[in-house]
């Protein structure tokens, strides 16, 4: 997990001998950081510092969100290609179950790993230096190694801890995840990650002392990975401290806390706490978690198809709970197209009133312009009228007539009327002409005949208006009545809405009750391989005093047969020692005898007697035969 020793093969490369001025440059070698860890565990904060501090980041960024409103800093390609290979493995971000054994070893796993190899390429082109982030990367370590290889980049892992009751805290916050939930699967993506980067330059770090002390972090990041970071400089310092703002951490739990939980299992607290010794730099076994990965294995094996049944369960009623919701929003967004509607009809219907006001107005206004009209003609006429046949008419009611004409708009008498004024002030300057008197009375009074024609005309408009308002009101009232059937159907609509809202609660009862049963379900499980484990180990431990009490009975039976063997060993050695002994004084016997033989015979008188125990050997022979 440190840095290089001079003996490493690493080392050793750089202390290779000084090129020449005319060797060809060496190709610079490039490293990937990969951020592992579990979602909500502050991954995204250290990828963001990184980047700060010139590690390249991808080239398209997933949008910030409310529940992360400074930036993933993750490859939105990359989280696109982890959702499909998860959902093409039959698996999720939120599931324990791995992918198969053998799978890396398929024709399937090899076309991922191009695709993958493509995708970084594109994403981070050749920058010598580049974070890959994404917290579905702990479940696909393996895969990524393979990726890396076929890059030719060297890859440095950096494990990301965070109190795992904090991250369900933020689950649930942002996601609405059940805490115990978010915690087995914060167990399950650190068991994962560590056990996959074993014997890989890696780092492991707690959010907490990011958050402390970045700097820290960043130097232990860097010895531990061999990786120098190139933009570290007092302004890049300050841009770092204002982007780990206090305000990144909204949920806060002490270690002690996981001991006071009754309902968090052991593992959780053994597996927290091996994590934070590990990031610390204290010696940290990792038999704890192997153990720890082996009973989540055997759990899996035990539960898993429980857990999967249930999950879809939940799914499907998840589903339709979304689907009743959706038809919910559908009926709020129909009741407020209805709302809407009924505001324009009432809109429409207020300036329909207004209209027919104001035509009413305009009305009674005409109706005052025809009879002040009618005033001033009779008048005219009278003033006409005697000025004909009288030769004088009193100036008194041709000064009513004008004081008239003066009070009127222009537009509301007609321009004859006018002239008839103009052509009888000049009969009254010309009495003496009586002809041209008469002409202009028989004209006055086919001016009074077109007058009076137009009067009919206003007459007849003014009733066509009083028909038009006749109609809006009828149109009034038939939009009222839509109105009162709008309003009916809305109140029945709300009631639908209410008795949908109810049923969305009974569900969500069942649901709970679902939940409440499959974890009773899953206790009694737990109870039951909990007394079949504590039968085993009895059982076990049994067998175990048993065999202990065969072999004693056994050792004791071979210490005897030994000490017999030992016994008849010994007698056996003095036998031999005797007859090493007797065989030694035989051969000086014998010794003895070939001396005293050569002896004799060297003897004259063996010798003198040797022609006899011829004759000797020479008879017994033929007696023989």
């Amino acid at each position: 997990m440190g840095s290089p020793t001079s003996n490493s093969p690493r080392a050793r490369s750089r202390v290779a001998r000084p090129r020449t001025p005319h060797a060809p440059p060496r190709a610079i070698e490039r490293r990937a950081v990969v951020i592992l860890g579990m979602h909500r565990s502050g991954t995204s904060a250290l990828t963001g510092v990184m980047g700060l501090a010139g590690a390249g980041l991808p080239a398209h960024l997933m949008p910030a969100t409310s529940a992360n409103p400074r930036g993933y800093f993750e490859s939105r390609v990359l989280y696109e290609l982890h959702e499909e290979l998860l959902a093409e493995l039959g698996t999720s971000w939120s599931d324990v179950t791995a992918p198969a054994r053998d799978w890396l070893r398929s024709a399937s796993a090899a076309r991922w790993i191009e695709r993958l190899a493509k995708a970084v390429d594109e994403e981070f082109g050749d920058q010598p230096l580049t974070v890959i982030k994404d917290p579905r990367a702990c479940r696909l370590v393996p895969l990524w190694a393979r990726v890396f290889e076929a890059l030719g980049m060297a890859p440095g892992y950096v494990l990301m801890i965070r109190h795992p009751l904090e991250v369900a805290a933020s689950l649930r916050r942002e996601h609405q995840l059940d805490e115990r939930r978010s915690v087995l699967l914060w167990l399950d993506h650190l068991v994962r990650a560590e056990r996959d980067t074993r014997g890989a330059p890696r780092s492991i770090v707690s959010y907490e002392d990011l958050l402390d002390d970045w700097r820290v972090v960043v130097r232990r990041i860097s010895r531990e990975l061999d990786l120098p970071f190139p933009r570290l400089s007092r302004r890049v310092e300050a841009e770092v401290d204002e982007f780990l703002s206090e305000g990144l951490r909204h949920q806060r739990s002490e270690p002690e806390q996981l001991g006071l939980r009754e309902d968090v299992v052991q593992w959780v607290r053994d597996a927290y706490g091996w994590a934070l010794r590990a990031g610390r730099g204290e010696p940290a076994e990792t038999d704890g978690l192997d153990r720890i990965a082996a009973g989540l294995e055997a759990a899996e094996l035990a539960f898993g198809p429980l857990l999967a049944s249930a999950e879809r369960s939940r799914s499907h009623e998840a589903e339709q709970a979304a689907e009743l919701r959706g038809q919910i929003e559908e009926w709020r967004h129909e009741v407020a197209r209805h709302h809407e509607g009924i505001t324009a009809f009432r809109k429409v219907l207020g300036e329909r009133d207004a209209e027919i006001a104001r035509m009413r107005e305009e009305r009674g206004e005409q109706q005052q312009a025809q009879m002040r009209l009618v005033e001033w003609v009779k008048a005219l006429l009278q003033w006409a009228a005697r000025a004909s046949t009288r030769g004088t008419a009193p100036a008194e009611s041709l000064d009513v007539v004008f004081e008239a004409l003066d009070a009127a708009e222009p537009t509301e008498l007609p321009a004859l009327a006018a002239a008839s004024l103009k052509l009888t002030t000049e009969l009254a300057s010309v009495h003496e002409i009586a002809e041209g008197r008469a002409r202009e009375v028989s004209r006055l009074d086919r001016e009074a005949a077109r007058l009076r024609a137009q009067l009919a005309i206003a007459a007849e408009r003014a009733e066509q208006r009083e028909q038009e308002s006749a109609r809006l009101a009828a149109e009034l009232a038939s939009a009222r009545a839509e109105l009162s059937a709008i309003a009916a159907d809305t109140s029945a609509r709300g009631a639908e809405l209410e008795r949908l809202q109810e049923e969305a609660r009974s569900a969500r009862g069942q649901l709970d009750a679902l939940r409440e049963a499959a974890q009773a379900q899953l206790d009694a499980l737990r109870r039951e391989a909990a007394e079949q484990l504590e039968a085993t180990r009895l059982d076990a431990e049994s067998r175990l005093a048993a065999v202990a009490r065969e072999a004693e009975e056994q050792l004791q039976l071979a210490r005897g047969e030994t000490a017999a063997l030992r016994e008849r060993l010994e007698r056996t050695c003095a036998d031999l020692e005797r007859a090493q002994a007797d065989i030694a004084d035989r051969s000086f016997y014998i010794d003895r005898l070939k001396t005293r033989l050569a002896a004799i015979e060297g003897s004259l008188s063996w010798r003198a007697l040797r022609p006899a125990r011829a004759i000797a050997r020479g008879t017994g022979a033929v007696f023989r035969k």
